[in-house]
């Protein structure tokens, strides 16, 4: 079993978001006042505690087993690989021509 939890970004809700008591003891509200998705994504990674962060958006209902799969894809993948939005995966080496360009 996965030991997860989860942290939900409040980026100025109007009303704010409130949590269901069902799920306190496995998720949280963080408050992030700045709007905008860079910023509650910022939110997100300075309030997480974990090895592994995932994200998705409010317009989106990820598959029940996303965090599982997830989790078993990282634990058997290459430490020399990163896998970009979900899509691409992306050897070291071209991340190192990448950002020593940039």
């Amino acid at each position: 079993m996965i030991a997860a939890r989860s942290s939900v970004i409040d980026n100025a809700s109007k009303p704010p978001l409130r949590l269901n008591p069902t799920v306190a003891d496995f998720a949280r509200i963080v408050v992030c006042p700045t709007p905008g998705a860079y910023a509650a994504r910022n939110a997100g990674i300075a309030a997480a505690r974990g090895e592994v962060l995932a994200f998705t958006d409010a317009d989106r209902i990820p598959d029940r087993n996303w965090i599982r799969a997830g989790v078993a894809a990282l634990a058997g993948a290459e430490p020399a690989r990163l896998e970009v939005w979900g899509e691409r995966v992306l050897e070291a080496a071209t991340l190192e021509a990448v950002f020593a360009e940039g």
